[in-house]
């Protein structure tokens, strides 16, 4: 199967080798994916096996695809007021050449799309078999109303999944072939982007754009040092703490010292506790795309 997929230039997802039994819970009002972390971090006997699409499709219809090797953009539809983002994809096109402009509708529309139960598209694309090493991470909120979701750690929906708030469909015009990450999409995954002249690429920046002044913001960093995060949402929102907390850094607001002990005090208070290994990472990826600039 694997040599297979190597030199594949698309793949049927229902050929893809790595899911996991789908499962969601409700919080807040919303549903929310549980971290694979909690489903394979235990013992033999309790465990959830990564297996391929075909072997979980013996037993169930609901299958997460982990991302470890696929590359989606989530385009988002009424997440937030006056947040639609098919119009900043649409948008983001408008800044390209028309040869290139072109090439990326062409590469979009010749993939897997499947429609969320939120009015969203998940664009489907693998990363090439031939690349062992990728720094390029997941990054929500790269774009008003636009993810760009990869990871081991993170999965979402196949199609005819159902999730508690819905079902996830192909497309009507969309085949089951996932085709393989064209260059562009590699570049987006691993830098930010420009959108009007404007660099959209870090969490905070959509996160600051909700308070007017720097005590508000301050108070929402302390709130979080103090109360933590809870599992299923520790990664994206401690992605979104750093990146503030680098902003303060390099507005000299606060220093780097101050900040690294916030991070600290925060990952501690998280359910469960964040490991310093893992904050680590998400600070030296924010660091080294500061430093790319």
């Amino acid at each position: 199967m694997k040599e297979v997929l190597i030199l594949a230039k698309s793949i049927c997802y229902k050929d893809y080798p790595s899911t996991i039994k789908l499962f969601s819970k409700k919080k807040d009002g919303k549903y929310k994916m549980i971290p694979i972390k909690s489903w394979t971090d235990r013992d033999e006997t309790t465990c959830q096996p990564i297996v391929s699409y075909r072997e979980n499709e013996k037993e169930t219809l609901d299958i997460g695809m982990v991302l470890d090797r696929l590359l989606i953009i989530d385009v988002d539809v009424g997440h937030r007021e006056d947040v639609d983002g098919r119009k900043t994809l649409a948008q983001w096109l408008r800044t390209k050449g028309d040869d290139e402009k072109k090439q990326i509708e062409k590469d979009i529309s010749d993939t897997m799309r499947v429609n969320t139960p939120g009015g969203g598209t998940h664009i489907y694309f693998f990363l090439p078999f031939d690349m062992e090493e990728f720094e390029g991470q997941r990054e929500v909120g790269a774009m008003e109303g636009v993810d760009l979701l990869t990871g081991e750690n993170s999965y979402i929906p196949a199609p005819k999944s159902k999730r508690g708030d819905g079902y996830y469909q192909l497309h009507h015009t969309s085949g089951d072939e996932i085709k393989e990450a064209p260059k562009w999409l590699i570049q987006l995954f691993d830098k930010s982007e420009y959108n009007e002249g404007k660099r959209v690429g870090r969490n905070y920046i959509s996160e600051e754009r909700k308070y007017e002044t720097l005590d508000t913001n301050m108070n929402k960093i302390f709130d979080a040092m103090f109360l933590g995060f809870e599992q299923g949402t520790r990664h994206d929102k401690m992605t979104s703490l750093i990146g503030s907390l680098l902003f303060y850094v390099r507005k000299r607001k606060i220093t780097m010292i101050n900040a690294v002990k916030i991070v600290e005090v925060t990952a501690n208070n998280c359910n469960p506790p964040m490991k310093k290994k893992e904050w680590k990472h998400i600070w030296n990826g924010l660091v080294k795309k500061e430093n790319r600039k």
